[in-house]
């Protein structure tokens, strides 16, 4: 999940999205656009960020075996994951 992380974190959203400035002269295209992308791209940090987390607990849970399923089921529930 670490890797689904950083590889969600590499793609480059906005500049995928991103017009020129002469598109569409006199509209809110272009900007429209702009904006979009930035939600877009926040959209796929905070996916990056829950993949990276759910790698963490994940590997903290491997290396202490006392935790029981109850609480690692309310740790990956924490962030948002669904069971």
């Amino acid at each position: 999940m670490y890797g689904v992380g950083e590889s969600i974190d590499d793609i480059d959203v906005r500049n995928s999205i991103r017009t020129s400035g002469d598109f569409l002269p006199g509209s809110d295209v272009a900007a429209a656009l702009d904006e979009a992308g930035e939600f877009v791209e926040g959209a796929y940090l905070r996916m990056a960020q829950r993949a990276r987390r759910i790698a963490a607990i994940a590997k903290g849970n491997a290396r202490d075996f006392e935790v029981t399923d109850d609480a690692f089921r309310t740790q990956l529930t924490a962030v948002g994951a669904q069971l």
